[in-house]
């Protein structure tokens, strides 16, 4: 094997070396435990299972490879030579899949940023998952063909022919790939969006793809040379190409290439970073996560017992479209904010009234709210600073009596409320249902909202209708800390005629031990 002298009878043409299968066995075995796992945990098969497929594939490539160094003498044995069949097809087919699996991993990449694919991500993964099934196609058959030590010699040229076709396909494909991925990339930085979440899995598709182009440019001049393999004729087998006489070629430009990548994608599992929901993807300001709204047609039963059992049910699903249309539990919305900000920077009165009594940031933010209120429930911070920032009026109600404030706490929009709250005067106002802030946040357990409101004079002695107090209602979520900033503030203990606190009693009555010790340790509390 060191001289490159071949093996009169060997299939391997050399005398395989003994040592190497073993250990990459073992490594590939590793490495498909960790994909298992990996994928198990990220909930992750779908985007990624071709990996673990691929490393059990070379695991029992190898394995074969071991037991074929033992027995590569072709002496007309057929399972001589049935096992190093198998040994090759299962370790060349494999790059192929690999190859698909980084399509998915783009497209899954695409489907997160849409609005800068430069196609369509399900046209991405149908057209080239499509060619990929061509290539691997192709690939098996050459292999099975060109790796035949029969005396029909014909079938190695056929398979050689077959194989050289199927290598041709896969690298037009990747450099396709290379030209989608930099595009997509460059858009990236031009949006200056520079999440983790892409560029991670983008540079690791990168290095996956130049591993696996240098393999199929290794296994093109392998093919360009002479490969027809004559195992009883010595003059013959020193004729072929010195990249099949040396099994260190195969070590280092397979092996230990496609051993490299299933090594890589253990380490950055894209798992770790995109959204298993492909319908989930990344607002315009780089950082809010949305999903978007897909509804199925629905077909009868009578289809699906017909011809529809064979073909996929159409969805409405427009990403595209959706873009600039956040949730109401989301991030701004990018019109909206447009909108605002031109009517902003153009000095528009805010307050100024339409015949409808309408605001142009009413009208902006098409609603029959306040634009404060309206921004203010649908949770875009980004917009309630600009309002604020422009003397929006913080103070302002709805019909029902309630401010920006209320919906602000109501709805659990945390930035929201500090904004307001740095802005407000008056936040001890109660709404209709007699519910504060000072409420809202015991109930949501936020620390700096409540010192904030603390420092605004909230009232922290309100009772809701039910005669219920934020120190209860702190006391009863378990929220230690805020417990601890009403106790400290002086709140009332709220004790009975016969000096206990009624809350020290219900803590004790629940078994609310933590909030019982830090209650007893002032000294408002005890009897």
């Amino acid at each position: 094997m060191e001289e490159g002298k071949p093996v009169e009878g060997s299939l391997y043409v050399y005398a395989p070396n003994k040592i190497a299968p073993v250990f990459f066995a073992v490594a590939f075995a590793a490495s498909a435990v960790g994909h298992i796992w990996q994928c198990h945990r990220y909930k992750c098969f779908k985007l990624i299972g071709l990996h673990p497929l691929c490393a059990v594939l070379f695991f029992a490539g190898y394995v074969l490879r071991e037991y074929g160094a033992f027995d590569y003498v072709y002496t007309g044995s057929f399972v001589t030579l049935i096992t190093f069949i198998l040994s090759q097809v299962f370790i060349y087919v494999c790059p192929p899949l690999l190859e698909l699996a980084n399509y998915h991993v783009l497209c899954r990449i695409l489907y997160y940023v849409p609005y800068l694919a430069p196609l369509s991500p399900g046209r991405v993964l149908s057209t080239f998952g499509g060619l990929m099934i061509v290539v691997e196609t192709l690939n098996a058959v050459g292999v099975a063909l060109s790796t035949n030590r029969s005396p029909n010699h014909n079938s190695q040229e056929l398979g050689g022919q077959i194989t050289i076709a199927a290598l041709a396909i896969q690298l037009v494909v990747i450099v396709i790939f290379f030209v989608i991925a930099a595009i997509f990339h460059r858009r990236c930085a031009k949006a200056k969006i520079h999440a983790q979440v892409i560029s991670t899995p983008l540079r690791t598709l990168y290095a996956s793809m130049a591993l696996i182009l240098i393999r199929c440019i290794y296994r093109l001049v392998e093919h360009f040379g002479n490969t027809t393999v004559h195992i009883d004729d010595t003059e013959s087998l020193l004729a072929l190409s010195p990249i099949l006489r040396y099994e260190w070629y195969f070590y280092v430009f397979e092996a230990s290439l496609m051993l490299i990548n299933s090594v890589i994608w253990n380490v950055w599992n894209p798992g770790r970073y995109l959204p298993i929901n492909r319908h989930i993807y990344l607002a315009r300001d780089g950082k809010t996560e949305l999903e978007a709204k897909v509804q199925k047609a629905g077909r009868p039963w009578l289809a699906l017992l017909t011809l529809g059992m064979f073909f996929r049910e159409k969805q409405e699903y427009h990403p595209f479209l959706e873009l600039d249309d956040y949730s109401d539990t989301n991030a701004p919305n990018h019109i909206y904010q447009n909108h605002v900000i031109l009517l902003l920077e153009n000095g528009a009165d805010i307050e100024a009234l339409n015949d409808k009594e309408n605001t142009p940031l009413f009208i902006a933010t098409q609603t029959r709210l306040t634009a404060l209120i309206r921004v203010t429930k649908r949770g875009y911070p980004a917009i309630v600073k600009l309002l604020l920032q422009n003397g929006a009026n913080v103070e302002a109600k709805d019909a029902d009596g309630m401010t920006a404030q209320f919906w602000a706490s109501n709805h659990n929009q945390k930035a929201i409320a500090q904004l307001l709250l740095e802005k407000r005067i008056d936040i001890t106002e109660q709404y209709r249902d007699a519910v504060t802030s000072v409420f809202n946040t015991a109930v949501e357990g936020d620390g700096p909202a409540m010192r904030l409101l603390l420092e605004k004079d909230a009232n922290i002695e309100a009772r809701d209708q039910n005669r219920t107090t934020a120190l209860l209602l702190a006391a009863y979520n378990g929220y230690e800390a805020i417990v601890q900033l009403l106790v400290e503030e002086g709140v009332d203990a709220q004790k009975d005629p016969s000096g206990i606190s009624t809350v020290l009693i219900r803590a004790a009555q629940e078994g609310w031990e933590a909030i019982s010790r830090l209650l007893l340790e002032n000294e408002g509390f005890r009897t």
